[in-house]
């Protein structure tokens, strides 16, 4: 074997490694993220504490203004369903209830393996200030 052929050979592990760590991190990064209103005065933060799998798993949120400062009398409504599997999947429609702490708490339970899409919508005096969609894999 050639020292060219062996570079390639190389190189294309190394970038095939780290393809995989890249791809790692993205399925990670569902977990949890941030999402931030229109006009940049409200920051929602959703978690789970581990990747959701079949089962119930709680989902975290906490709702801050941009000065990270929590905001009272919020409504952070969540639908979820499986649009993959039509009418079949009817999509569950809750508020999240906020303990003394200020964490917003879901237990969702997720029944089926395959994409989930869960809307998040924070609502406060009845006026939509921020909306978040999410794709989850389970």
């Amino acid at each position: 074997m050639t020292k060219t052929s062996k570079l390639w050979i190389l190189i294309t592990v190394l970038v095939n490694i780290c393809l995989g760590f890249g791809i790692y991190a993205c399925k990670l990064s569902k977990t949890s993220d941030t999402a931030i209103s229109d006009d940049g005065e409200y920051i929602l933060k959703y978690e789970w504490p581990e990747k959701p799998k079949m089962g119930t798993y709680t989902l975290k949120a906490n709702f801050v203004d941009k000065a990270g400062n929590t905001v009272e009398d919020v409504d952070i409504i969540v639908n979820y369903s499986m649009p993959t599997c039509g009418t079949h999947s009817k999509p569950k429609i809750e508020t999240m209830k906020q303990n003394d702490r200020g964490d917003y708490l879901l237990p969702m339970n997720f029944v089926m393996r395959g994409d989930w899409e869960i809307i998040l919508s924070a609502q406060k005096n009845e006026q939509e200030i921020l909306k978040k969609k999410i794709i989850l894999n389970i």
